[in-house]
């Protein structure tokens, strides 16, 4: 991963900087999910009933760049924040990402 990056890619490092990775960071990550190196990410995402249960936390921010609020939550709730985070992740690096449902859907 010693090639320089394309015009495109900069760009997304550039974005990733402004959310707060460092510019070595970024561009790593840039690099290391273009599909020359990684073409499908696959996110096994856990549908449990386990799932409902009041242990996780969620990441609130607050007027402060350098500050947050941690908010207990379900874990569901927690994992739904991050599953959406790293799907515009993977939009924002045109990145190949399937999210699949560990279990099937119960229909009421």
């Amino acid at each position: 991963m010693s090639r320089p990056p394309t015009e495109e890619e900069r760009e997304r490092i550039r974005c990733l900087v402004q959310q707060g990775y460092t510019p070595s960071l970024a561009r790593n990550v840039v690099l290391a999910r273009s599909r020359e190196y990684l073409p499908l990410t696959i996110w096994i995402v856990d549908n449990s009933s386990s799932m409902n249960t009041k242990d996780g936390r969620r990441l609130l921010p607050t007027a402060s760049q350098n500050d947050v609020r941690v908010m207990p939550c379900t874990r569901w709730e927690e994992l739904k924040e991050t599953v959406v985070y790293h799907a515009q992740l993977a939009a924002l690096l045109n990145a190949p990402t399937k999210f699949i449902l560990l279990n099937r859907p119960v229909q009421p």
